[in-house]
């Protein structure tokens, strides 16, 4: 089988080491183990219940779990993933903080949160499209690059981030990405993304 127009596996390694999240229908409990065919359908991450799909990354943590695809590994402990929590104890809590403090609020910028509502904090979706259409570049992010995606949020009065690199030293020197310093290493979005 090749994979990325490169590597070559055997069925017996495809099935050990990809076939859960590259198979359709993959079964762990047979052995050897069984699938209906290659490539993922929409019942993946969507199923026939309401609601249809779910902001909270569970879908996605589960084959977005090792290095070299996104690995969730240390996404725990990042300030994204703790971001609603921090809000929730801070003394300024307000529902303009939660279209950068939850998903549900970035996707929705016109929804009016309660920040004390049941939300999720930043996951997958907020930032990653998981539908081609809605995306300009192959991480799939909401934006044209990472440092447009980080100043959807990193911006104006409170959180000038981004208006303060752009223009700046940085950005005049050529550091083009938010995620050259400041996070993303391969396979994880861990600590490193603060």
């Amino acid at each position: 089988i090749e994979v990325n127009g490169a590597r070559n596996r055997s069925l017996a390694e495809f099935n050990a080491t990809c076939a859960q999240c590259h198979a359709i229908n993959w079964d762990n409990s047979t052995y050897p183990n069984t699938h209906e065919g290659f490539g993922t359908t929409c019942l993946q991450c969507h199923d026939t219940s309401t609601p249809y799909y779910t902001v909270d990354g569970s879908n996605c943590a589960t084959c977005h779990i090792h290095d070299g695809h996104g690995g969730l590994d240390g996404w725990t402990e990042s300030a994204h993933a703790n971001s609603l929590t921090d809000l929730r104890g801070s003394s300024h809590a307000g529902s303009d903080c939660m279209h950068c403090m939850s998903v549900e609020g970035f996707l929705d910028q016109d929804a009016v949160l309660d920040p004390a509502g049941d939300y999720n904090p930043l996951t997958c979706p907020a930032c990653h499209s998981v539908h081609s259409e809605d995306s300009v570049n192959p991480s799939m992010i909401r934006a044209e690059n990472s440092t447009e995606l980080c100043g959807l949020c990193h911006t104006e009065s409170r959180h000038p981030t981004y208006d303060v690199w752009r223009g700046g030293a940085h950005d005049l020197t050529g550091v083009v990405e938010c995620t050259s310093c400041h996070g993303y290493r391969e396979g994880s979005h861990g600590p490193e993304m603060n």
